[in-house]
């Protein structure tokens, strides 16, 4: 297989096409958490939100990691080989993620393992990538479906004698901040070192995009996300929002949003598109579906793109 063979371009953003249809993209903004041992599925199933127990061998789900107060360490996306559990992880926080598991792995045969080296392909099917190369990662936030390749140290290796030269630009793998966009656009918010541990699982909507099993028995947190869940409700969630009027970066990221007359606490602006006109803000759950608000001391213009 050559390289031209292995890249086709990005379809326009604009036309709403689901980000299977793109081409290979290198992820470098997320990582992966290796747990592997006898006791890997009995470690999780107490750590996790998600029914680690119920995944067949290659399927993928959505899930979060949370503290004894039921605030989300981290986001993820599980998926389950013939010798491990990989957890897709926004690459600064598998350190951290790693070391707050330690603690309870000391009690079960399970080894952690970051892979910080470019493990993570997007569309790697899409791509042409041969299959035997990468772990496949399938998986759907609502209504979009994604893929992702899992390329252990080894793979990433081989990946390398496939890929173009930097001098082939036309072949080039496209830019991550697409897929991340379309991450974005699914409601699923990138979490870093300043957003982790602030948040419970209602308030990003995990509930919603089936990263939460109320099933599955205790974990760690579950008292307080399952209270949440049936005798409370969350007043504030996590909503996708377009945005007009501002000169605001992720890198400014996060900001408190007041009311336009500058006089309430509103909520918080948490991430932007690389175009900077959606985001992701948690907000009370009957905000109008349009208006203004103040952010960093700037009046800016919303429009609600989701109804939660």
């Amino acid at each position: 297989m050559t390289a031209t063979e292995l890249m086709t371009n990005w379809p326009d953003p604009s036309t709403n096409q689901v980000p299977t249809d793109g081409a290979l993209t290198f992820v470098n903004t997320y990582a992966v958490l290796e747990v592997t041992g006898e006791d890997t599925e009995k470690f999780l199933q107490g750590q996790c939100s998600a029914d680690i127990g119920s995944l067949a061998i290659g399927e993928s789900v959505p899930g979060s990691i949370c503290t004894v107060k039921g605030r989300v360490i981290t986001s993820f996306i599980a998926t389950k080989t013939n010798e491990s559990v990989l957890l897709l992880i926004p690459r600064v926080l598998v350190p951290t993620t790693k070391e707050y598991l330690k603690k309870y792995a000391a009690f079960f045969k399970v080894s952690l393992n970051q892979w910080l080296h470019p493990c993570v392909i997007a569309n790697p099917k899409s791509g042409q990538l041969p299959e035997s190369l990468y772990v496949s990662c399938n998986f759907r936030l609502g209504e979009q479906g994604f893929h992702a390749g899992l390329l252990d140290q080894a793979s990433y290796q081989k990946l390398a004698d496939l890929l173009p030269s930097d001098q082939d630009k036309e072949n080039q793998p496209a830019p991550e901040s697409i897929w991340l966009d379309h991450l974005l656009e699914a409601g699923w918010l990138l979490l870093n070192n300043k957003t982790s541990e602030e948040y419970l699982p209602h308030q990003l909507n995990l509930d919603l995009l089936g990263a939460i099993n109320f099933k599955k028995g205790c974990y760690t947190g579950q008292e307080i996300i399952a209270r949440m869940e049936y005798r409370g409700k969350s007043k504030k969630r996590l909503k996708v929002i377009s945005l007009s009027g501002h000169q605001l970066t992720n890198e400014s990221l996060p900001l408190d949003i007041k009311t336009a007359d500058d006089s309430q606490p509103l909520g918080e602006l948490l991430q932007l598109t690389s175009n900077a006109k959606l985001a992701l803000a948690l907000l009370p759950v009957e905000l109008p579906s349009e208006g203004s608000f103040i952010c960093d001391g700037e009046t800016l213009e919303y429009a609600l793109q989701n109804n939660v």
